[in-house]
């Protein structure tokens, strides 16, 4: 094998594989990717064990001497990347050696094989498109509220009519919504619900964005697939079942409703947070004659109060609510959003955008009626 690359087309498609081969526990192709040469293209594969990346970057190719494949370790491979300019980037399999070269950096390696796993013949269960930039910000939005420590992984919750990408940690839970999806087909008694692990998650994050649509295959034996024009990503899921997280989204009926501009409510507890500490995280939120009231008293700091207009003419009330809890989400949501909070006092509360794409529920830190233990 003996190829010449465009070093810049190939150089993101090389770290996220790195990204993925660093991350395993694979004896011999531990840390390596693999590199498959034909005569018009090139792709880079990594594993973890758990999950199968493989990226064909397009236009890669500057020249190909003997088509091949090989591995490479990530480690010599992203240092030719980072300590040369020149723009090609050439990878020769000899007998025993591997030569990566661009410009003046150039590694001579002891040449390994080792078998690379590939795909299983699986039935598959369920598949639908979505769009990529759309999943992308529905995994960023979903990965915002969960504790990795205390998360389940994610449920993958897709019927012909919705889709939803949801996260929990049992002590919130944030909840996307696709709209319909297209192309969906489903074999009988497939479970609308499948589990996506953390590690995967990630990686569809980073790895589609800019796809235009995104193929999702749900197999049986606990397995996922997500693929682009360009990409693959194929995954084990999480064994076991999901919370019934629609149970756990509060009903709408009978609550308080206030409208805000997510920027503004973002700004306002950001503003009052800036005392508040692990011994006492808390933000009060106080809704009364127009105004927005929050207020944090920390442990060692001191206290705050930061005061904005509202349009809300209701009943007076006020909740106590973990400042980590909320900036967490907030930093998710898209610009210039409409963001409606629905008041349960000490029960779950819930908020959720303009458009009803993306809810947030969390628990309040305790009944209204204590607000005297703060002062």
């Amino acid at each position: 094998m003996r190829v010449t690359l465009n070093k810049t087309r190939v150089a993101d498609a090389i770290r996220r594989c790195a990204s993925v081969a660093n991350a395993g526990k694979m004896g011999a192709i531990s840390g390596k990717i693999r590199v498959v040469a034909t005569l018009d293209s090139v792709e880079f594969a990594a594993t973890d064990g758990a999950r199968l990346l493989k990226i064909a970057p397009p236009d890669a190719i500057d020249r190909v001497v003997e088509p091949g494949e090989t591995l490479v370790p990530c480690r010599e491979l992203l240092g030719v990347l980072s300590t040369s300019v020149d723009s090609d980037l050439t990878i020769e399999r000899e007998t025993e050696r591997l030569v990566v070269s661009s410009g003046t950096a150039t590694y001579r390696l002891q040449a390994t094989d080792a078998p690379f796993s590939q795909p299983l013949k699986r039935q598959t269960l369920k598949t639908f498109e979505v769009g990529g930039a759309e999943l992308a910000v529905a995994a960023k939005v979903a990965r915002s509220t969960v504790d990795c420590d205390r998360g389940r992984g994610y449920a993958l919750d897709a019927t012909a009519n919705e889709v939803f990408l949801v996260g929990t940690d049992g002590r919130k839970l944030t909840a996307y919504r696709f709209g319909a999806p297209t192309n969906f087909s489903a074999t009988d008694g497939a479970a609308d619900v499948a589990v996506i692990p953390e590690t995967t998650l990630g990686t569809v994050a980073k790895a589609f964005a800019d796809a235009p649509t995104v193929r999702v295959e749900i197999a049986d034996d606990g397995y996922s697939t997500f693929a682009s024009k360009t990409t693959t990503l194929e995954s084990v899921v999480v064994e076991g079942t999901y919370p019934n997280w629609r149970a756990i989204v509060p009903q709408k009926t009978g609550r308080p409703r206030v409208d805000f501009a997510s920027e503004t409510l973002a700004a306002t507890v950001r503003a009052a947070a800036c005392v508040a500490d692990a011994k006492r995280p808390s933000v009060w939120l106080r809704l009364a004659d127009g105004k927005l009231t929050a207020e944090t008293t920390g442990a060692e700091i001191g206290a705050s109060r930061i005061t904005q207009a509202v349009e809300y003419r209701g009943e007076p009330f006020e909740v106590e609510f973990d400042s980590r809890f909320l900036l967490g989400f907030f930093g998710v949501l898209p610009s210039a959003t409409t963001l409606s909070y629905w008041h349960g006092g000490d029960r779950i509360a819930l908020f959720e955008t303009g458009d009803e794409k993306i809810s947030f529920v969390c628990l309040p830190l305790q009944p209204p009626q204590n607000k005297e233990k703060r002062r």
